[in-house]
């Protein structure tokens, strides 16, 4: 049985640390070998601080550092957002460039950085894909989206949030193919290792830039990604059998869409349920 932790109304690190404990036993010792380099993808989709909804608390990011070096990997954090969008904006804007030095962590744009063309063995729509070299070099991957709605896949959760990982305008290209199914295409490439949700401050209405603001004060966190994003998006108030995505991921051997294959320890979903009001134009 898959297990995903929810955690609500704590202090934000607090939170983080005790999710991860919930769904990894031995902490991180559990997946990450020592000088592993561990690349903490957070979704820095637009220049906005994350109290809009739209980006990830840098908090969450800063206790996931601290925690991924405790167990001897190497963290680094990188993002590439919108197109159309300047990346180091971004990073100015949400403060992530001066925490992260502060840290003597690297921050890597991925839109700047070296890309490499990789075939997707056995890919649903997106058979070739250009990656920045850091998402192909780090030993660890761990994804940490916002918990918000999204206009074109209804919610943007810890599957999604690999798209930020393409290089510059193949975003696009995703959409050409097929979104949901490209999505997991770059899930199957990539192969995160944890998801860690933010839902300190989430988005609804028209995410993933212009929604507004949900209040949750809560960290989800899980394995596997499917079944994270399956908790989340019931959370949220969505059936994750009707999100495509996620439904297809499950299908692939990302986890479940079945709540009853779920353990969710914490908080119960009726205790925190909230329903999100959809992307609308």
């Amino acid at each position: 049985m898959d297990v995903v932790s929810v955690l609500k109304d704590g202090n934000i690190e607090d939170m983080v640390e005790r999710s991860v404990n919930l769904v990894l036993a031995g902490g991180l010792e559990e997946i990450i070998d020592k000088g592993d380099r561990v690349l903490i993808k957070p979704n820095l989709a637009a220049p906005k601080q994350s109290n809009t909804g739209a980006t990830t608390n840098p908090r969450v990011v800063l206790k996931l550092i601290g925690l991924v070096k405790s167990a001897g990997g190497i963290p680094i954090v990188g993002e590439s957002p919108i197109v159309g969008y300047n990346t180091e904006e971004v990073f100015y804007r949400t403060k992530y460039k001066l925490l992260m030095k502060g840290q003597g962590v690297d921050i890597v744009d991925f839109n700047a950085d070296t890309p490499v063309e990789v075939s997707i063995k056995g890919a649903l729509a997106l058979k070739e894909v250009k990656l920045a070299k850091t998402v192909l070099d780090c030993d660890k991957f761990i994804s940490v989206p916002v918990l918000k709605t999204h206009d074109a896949c209804t919610v943007t959760l810890s599957l999604k949030n690999l798209k930020g990982c393409m290089y510059q305008n193949e975003k696009y290209n995703s959409h050409r193919v097929g979104v949901h199914k490209a999505i997991v295409d770059l899930n199957t490439l990539i192969k995160p290792d944890l998801a860690v949700i933010d839902g300190i401050v989430g988005m609804e209405g028209l995410g993933p830039t212009a929604g507004d603001p949900v209040r949750m004060d809560m960290i989800i966190a899980g394995k596997d990604l499917a079944s994270v994003d399956t908790v989340a998006s019931t959370i949220m108030g969505f059936d994750a059998d009707k999100i495509k995505h996620i439904k297809y991921a499950a299908q692939n051997g990302f986890g479940t869409t079945d709540l009853q294959k779920i353990e969710v320890l914490g908080e119960p979903i009726q205790k925190v349920f909230r329903k999100f009001q959809e992307a609308t134009w």
